[in-house]
């Protein structure tokens, strides 16, 4: 496992997922053990870990940057149905 110690809580991480859990979620997983209540976070490539920073670890506000427009508009609809687009900032372009 990547993580082995939870810095926010100053606990020990909880046990990886199960085997059958795709690598992406695993990720996510991890990455939500990274961030603290109230954390501003930095996301380059926006959209992967944006709302788990927002939505499960209590991230404060996330800076979006993303070059697809695509990929922006879609990370902006997941924000909205999130009920979180406020606590982030999207940006187009590289």
């Amino acid at each position: 496992s990547l993580l082995q110690y939870d810095s926010c809580r100053q606990t020990p991480a909880p046990s990886p997922p199960p085997f059958h859990t795709t690598p992406q979620v695993t990720e996510k997983i991890q990455f939500t053990q990274l961030v603290c209540t109230g954390d501003v976070v930095l996301d380059m490539c926006a959209g992967y870990y944006a709302l788990p920073a927002l939505v499960i670890a209590g991230g404060s506000h996330v800076h979006c940057r993303e070059g697809n427009p695509n990929a922006a508009l879609t990370l902006r609809y997941n924000l909205e149905a999130n009920g979180v687009p406020d606590r982030a900032t999207v940006v187009e372009g590289d």
